[in-house]
């Protein structure tokens, strides 16, 4: 979504707070249309809060209702709507759960550098959590955001 300016011949890269409002939107609207959807999440540059110029979303969707290659669950979201281009990863509760068991390092990585945003399942409700996946109280603010994510790369989508 990068935007050039009228009097000047730059592209202006948004507001990383922009970004994070409108994926907000985007998972608001889709918890309404998927209503398996329990949780998502952003990790990488996003998570930990230094995107700049060039970063792109990495998503974390955990669905009930997701089977299936990778490749053909992607399909399922619009993605494209998202206003960077996207490495996502849709995953169940139970693989998402047995991933973290794996207690690897992309695991642990993935838990220091994320954030996440619950979704309320069949609703648009949607809040941010910030909290350690042993249910501690959130980090303060300015300290490593915390969340639960398994390892392994997330499947590449752009938008067209």
């Amino acid at each position: 979504m990068p935007v050039r300016s009228l009097t000047q011949s730059l592209l202006r890269w948004p507001e990383p707070e922009q970004i994070l409002h409108q994926v907000r939107l985007w998972a608001a609207q889709v918890a309404v249309e998927h209503p398996g959807l329990e949780r998502v999440g952003l990790f990488g540059s996003y998570g930990r809060g230094d995107a700049g110029v060039g970063s792109d979303l990495d998503l974390l969707l955990i669905d009930t209702g997701s089977s299936g290659p990778q490749h053909h669950r992607l399909l399922a979201w619009p993605l494209a709507e998202l206003p960077l281009s996207c490495d996502a990863l849709v995953l169940t509760p139970t693989e998402h759960a047995e991933l973290l068991a794996s207690g690897s390092a992309m695991a642990a990585a993935l838990q220091r550098d994320s954030r996440i945003y619950a979704a309320l399942a069949g609703t648009s409700k949607l809040t941010a959590k910030r909290s350690a996946p042993d249910g501690s109280p959130a980090p303060s603010p300015g300290s490593a955001p915390l969340g639960e994510f398994p390892r392994g790369a997330p499947a590449r989508r752009h938008r067209p």
